[in-house]
Parts: structure tokens; C-alpha cells; sequence
């Protein structure tokens, strides 16, 4: 089969070196995304994910999940 890319998922708030999409899980209409190196009060942190919904043809961000 052939794929091509139908939308780029970005996590609110992230810049490149937090690797934002390097874990990715897919059920149904859902999707999450993590980001093992965000930072956490300047500091490397425990990582964060966000999860995604689809609505239509596209995925909206609708939760940003991080450590307490």
C-alpha cells in the first residue's frame, strides 16, 4: 500500500528537542503522541504525551498528559 502524510500533529507548547511524535499509539478514532524528552522546570523531565481526536477528516489535540 501507499501512504502519504495527511496532516502534521504538533504538541502545543513544544520545540524540536522535546522528539514529539517519537512514540505513537493508534486506537480508533483516538491518538496518542509522546514526547520523551520535554522539559520539565528547565531540566530534562519524565517526558509528556498529548492525545488526539479525530473530528472530520482531521485530529484535534483535546488532552496534554504530563507528570505530576
Amino acid at each position: 500500500p501507499s501512504y502519504s502524510s495527511a496532516q502534521k500533529l504538533t504538541l502545543s507548547g513544544a520545540n524540536a528537542q522535546e522528539a514529539f511524535g517519537s512514540a505513537v499509539a493508534i486506537s480508533g478514532d483516538r491518538l496518542i503522541a509522546g514526547a520523551p524528552m520535554a522539559e520539565l522546570f528547565e531540566a530534562q523531565g519524565p517526558g509528556r504525551a498529548a492525545v488526539f481526536a479525530k473530528n472530520g477528516a482531521s485530529f484535534a489535540q483535546i488532552q496534554d498528559i504530563q507528570a505530576p
